[in-house]
């Protein structure tokens, strides 16, 4: 698997997250472990925010196939399970396809002497930089648009949502199957969504409802 590529990759970036794209990481698994219930059941397990959530979707893998439960247990979840990420980074990504689209987007620039590609690389993130600039000139709204979508849809979710207050900025937030604590001071919550992304959960966005 891809795992002895770790311990190389911290020796070179020992201060840097290192992660797995979850689609080559299953790909690989699928070279002996196959079929739509084991690979459903590990995207969930890869997408889970709380250890709660994880160990279920692994319990069913375990049930599913015994073997590939085996080989998934050796991997380290830092690197490929959304519960176990640093809330440093603020990314949540679970596949590669920022570095995908990011190498289409230097395709020309690739099989250049190194100098030379590098500079290419710089020119073509300048121009992109002052498209986007040129197309942000006349947005009126306070957060990014792609932001504010993404908030929009969020802030939908909490009909589902109680808010009660505990203390100070401390909320509990109740859902038709669990509850969890918001905590508005320090931007948490134990869905722990809002810690890895930087964006509130619904929770969060229902105590601050609560709070006007």
């Amino acid at each position: 698997m891809f795992t002895s590529l770790i311990p190389a990759l911290h020796g070179l970036l020992p201060n840097v997250e290192h992660r797995f794209c979850w689609r080559h990481l299953y790909g690989n698994l699928a070279k002996k472990h196959r079929g739509k219930q084991l690979r459903d059941e590990m995207w969930a397990a890869a997408k889970a925010t709380t250890v709660a959530d994880w160990k279920k979707h692994m319990k069913k893998i375990s049930v599913i196939n015994p073997d590939a439960h085996k080989v998934i247990e050796k991997m380290d979840p830092t690197t490929w399970a959304r519960f176990a990420f640093s809330p440093r980074s603020k990314c949540n990504s679970l596949l590669n396809n920022m570095s995908e689209s990011f190498n289409a987007f230097i395709l020309e620039n690739r099989d250049k002497p190194i100098i030379t590609c590098m500079d290419m690389i710089r020119e073509s993130l300048i121009v992109r930089m002052q498209e986007k600039r040129q197309a942000l000139n006349g947005y009126k709204g306070r957060l990014c648009p792609n932001i504010q979508k993404k908030l929009k849809a969020t802030k939908g979710l909490t009909r589902n949502c109680i808010a009660l207050w505990a203390a100070d900025n401390i909320f509990e937030v109740k859902t038709i199957s669990n509850k969890f604590i918001v905590n508005l001071s320090i931007h948490t919550c134990n869905c722990k969504k809002w810690d890895f992304t930087g964006l509130p959960c619904q929770h969060a966005i229902s105590a601050i409802f609560l709070k006007k």
